[in-house]
């Protein structure tokens, strides 16, 4: 995605069996007026080692079945970006939903931010932390997250009500916690978790 586009697309649909590539050097952040629509394979990367985080944000984030939006890259590289570095933190933020029935993945931290409702059907996962904000306290997990060196965090407003359905779903960080909120929420609404597995040092 050339520079002079970062700024000005709207809808930005990634078909099965092609491959995007942005390199968040140029513009840490993409920004669309409308959604993304991704079932094939959208790599970030970064080829400047001062840029350590690409941020995407848009209306809507849909990770179709067999796509994959991540910012960790083949074994072999890609072509052109062989100066790309190796962990590179994943911001992705929506007005209103991120819907996953793919693989979201990142080699740093991983970021999911929805001013509605985050919903996940196959795979979530970062090399470190995975944080989830939805600005309506909606997490819908039938499919795993994993956070292998960090923690899973979930947040929402403050006096907003966390409804985590968790139904046939994981969320795994083996090395290090389950967070809901944090240690100065002052407890202004409600936590209601149902279904699945949690596994992790601590919850």
């Amino acid at each position: 995605i050339p520079a002079h586009l970062t700024d000005s697309l709207g809808n930005l649909m990634v078909p099965a069996g092609v491959t995007g590539v942005h390199d968040f050097a140029i513009d840490p952040t993409l920004n669309l007026t409308g959604n993304l629509t991704n079932a094939g394979a959208f790599y970030a990367l970064s080829t400047n080692p001062a840029i350590t985080t690409a941020s995407i944000a848009s209306s809507n984030i849909f990770n179709q079945a067999g796509g994959l939006l991540t910012s960790v890259l083949p074994a072999s590289g890609l072509p052109g970006f062989a100066n790309a570095i190796a962990s590179l933190n994943l911001n992705l933020s929506t007005v209103n939903d991120i819907v996953n029935s793919g693989i979201i993945s990142s080699s740093g931290n991983l970021s999911l931010n929805a001013g509605g409702s985050i919903v996940n059907q196959a795979t979530i996962s970062a090399a470190q932390s995975v944080n989830i904000m939805s600005a309506i306290g909606s997490l819908v997990n039938s499919g795993h997250i994993a956070a292998a060196a960090g923690n899973i965090n979930v947040a929402a407003q403050t006096a907003q009500n966390i409804a985590i359905n968790n139904v046939g779903g994981t969320l795994e960080a083996l090395n290090g916690a389950v967070n809901v909120r944090d240690a100065l929420y002052a407890g202004l609404a409600d936590l209601n978790i149902s279904g699945g597995e949690f596994l992790a040092r601590e919850i």
